[in-house]
């Protein structure tokens, strides 16, 4: 039966001779179920894929005459699929692994395997009436399938196999298409309320990686560096595709309703902090991993794009490819190229893996203040700014001492992530002196004196860990965060007093020594805001000059040169 559903299904030229009606096809799903009911505890593993493969067939098969609505609601053959899905005995090893495999690639099928198809004509319909065309969306599969397979995960959660066999990279790489796409999903309902897909995936992702973090490095033993990579790859790809996802689409929404979904993004940055950080620093994590960690917050917190605008083209860097690969194509989307093979028309996402991230997406470049293109634009407010600021708190905490538990670990991200923070501050700093330069006492935009004020204030506040300076610009950070060797007594004057000040807690601030000093002499009118520390406290109005003046007075105080 399976080869001859298998013929049929790739058999595409000839569907109009002898097309299995969905009726055919659901009949057939009852008779698999009854076999396994009779014999299937008897199967072994190889058996049971060719269970699962005839099922995804099934579900896939693109040449029956009509299909029912299938977004609110499964239809009757994918609802007997799932259902016999859910009967296979998952004690036989390796069979976890590939009914997640398959639950994954089903939850892909509404991006990858959609097909349009010709409603036929009703015999009394006129002859010069031409078919309707309609479309077969497995959207109800795709959220059928994704908190099932979340159950299993978190069933079979202590199996080393999911994570040898890459069955867990899978699963990100599945979730990370609604994550990464995320308004422009499809919809999730036609007629009810459901939550859109992007949300499902991302409750789904989050409750995965929150389990899978530190099982990873439990099973460091038996799984291989190459695993460990591409695990933690999969799993940070999904976090950057939400962070950076285009959210322009929800600034047509009500004030209510984006301030909802801002959030639930807030969870992504949550469990980054909860779920993530404190496992990422593990040996076996390349530094190249956590280091894209930084730059994804750092481009997550921009909240304008007057920085894009104002450096010269030469030292801007080309974007980073976020969306698939060909690889990660091949892995998702097997089943939906043989549907768009036979109908030509499933929603093609090869030309995604290709495309680079918008202007405004790209990292923050230091660039010298003398080749800074002064300019009194205001730049581009880009949306969702609460949540940028919410990104950059994460990058000053991820950099700074004040979280404790796992010293080395913390120390080695600290390190790496320490570029992508002093990066995006200099930008920020260096702007605003270009700036003030020829706007004198003309007051800058909102956003840029907030960002400013803000930038400066945590800079005052921000204690690194000792060494973490020296290490993060060194030639190995993740050795030398740990194990920072001692001063070389053979250095003399400023490279002695340098190499002194990059292992300080401070470090920090020396390495922005100039731009602080332009900006507490700055003469123009100097920006400021009113704040309140604490409640029932009066508020008080900092200013830019004066922020910059305290970190000047800290660097004193750690020179001991404070009067």
């Amino acid at each position: 039966m399976g080869e001859a559903m298998k013929s049929t299904s790739a058999k595409t030229n000839d569907a109009g001779k002898n097309p299995l009606t969905q009726d055919c096809l659901e009949a057939f799903v009852q008779v698999l179920r009854v076999t396994y009911t009779l014999c299937g505890k008897t199967w072994d593993l190889p058996r049971i894929k060719r269970y699962l493969a005839i099922m995804k067939d099934i579900v896939t098969y693109p040449n029956s005459p009509t299909y029912r609505p299938d977004i609110d609601s499964l239809t009757p053959v994918q609802a007997a699929v799932v259902k016999g899905l859910q009967l296979l005995d998952l004690s036989v090893p390796g069979s976890a692994s590939a009914l997640l495999t398959d639950l994954a690639e089903f939850s892909t099928l509404a991006y990858v395997g959609t097909f349009d198809y010709e409603e036929p004509l009703n015999p009394s319909s006129s002859p010069s009436a031409t078919p309707a065309k309609k479309r077969v969306t497995y959207v109800a599969l795709s959220k059928a399938t994704m908190p099932v397979f979340v159950d299993l995960y978190l069933r079979f959660k202590e199996a080393r196999d999911i994570y040898v066999d890459e069955t867990i990279e899978r699963l990100f790489l599945a979730l990370s298409i609604p994550v990464k796409l995320k308004y422009e999903s499809p919809p999730a309902s036609k007629f009810g309320s459901d939550p859109p897909l992007w949300k499902t995936a991302t409750t789904s992702f989050l409750k995965i990686v929150k389990e899978a973090a530190p099982r990873i490095n439990k099973f460091d033993e038996v799984l291989p560096p190459d695993r460990v990579e591409g695990i933690w790859r999969s799993a940070l790809d999904v976090f950057r595709g939400g962070l950076l996802a285009d959210c322009t689409p929800a600034e047509n929404l009500p004030l209510e309703q984006q301030e909802e979904e801002e959030k639930f993004d807030l969870s992504l940055i949550t469990s980054l902090e909860f779920d993530v950080i404190p496992h990422l620093g593990h040996h076996q994590v390349p530094d190249s991993l956590i280091t894209r960690l930084g730059t994804t917050l750092q481009i997550a917190s921009r909240l304008h794009d007057l920085d894009l605008k104002r450096q010269p083209a030469v030292l801007t860097p080309e974007p980073e490819r976020t969306q698939f690969t060909e690889l990660d194509e091949q892995k998702v989307s097997t089943q939906g190229k043989k549907a768009n093979r036979s109908k030509g028309t499933s929603r093609d996402l090869s030309d995604s893996s290709g495309s680079s991230l918008p202007t405004r997406s790209r990292a923050f470049t230091t660039v010298p203040l003398a080749l800074i293109d002064a300019t009194t634009a205001t730049g581009t407010l880009l949306p969702r700014e609460r949540f940028s600021y919410w990104c950059f708190d994460l990058l000053f905490l991820i950099c700074s001492k004040s979280l404790q538990g796992e010293d080395n670990s913390r120390r080695r991200i600290a390190a790496l992530v320490l570029p992508s923070l002093l990066d995006r501050c200099h930008v920020v700093l260096a702007g605003y002196i270009a700036d003030a330069k020829i706007r004198g006492n003309i007051p800058f935009p909102r956003i840029q004196e907030e960002e400013l004020l803000y930038i400066l204030k945590k800079l005052v506040a921000l204690d690194l860990w000792s060494g973490s300076l020296w290490a993060a610009y060194s030639n190995d950070p993740s050795r030398y965060s740990i194990n920072l060797p001692d001063s070389d007594p053979s250095l003399k004057g400023a490279h002695l007093i340098k190499d002194a000040i990059q292992r300080s807690s401070s470090a920090h601030l020396f390495h922005l020594y100039s731009l602080l000093c332009e900006i507490s002499s700055t003469p123009a009118r100097s920006p400021s805001m009113w704040i309140q520390e604490k409640m029932m406290q009066q508020p008080t109005e900092i200013f830019a000059r004066e922020l910059a003046q305290a970190a000047l007075q800290r660097i004193g105080r750690e020179m001991g040169v404070d009067g």
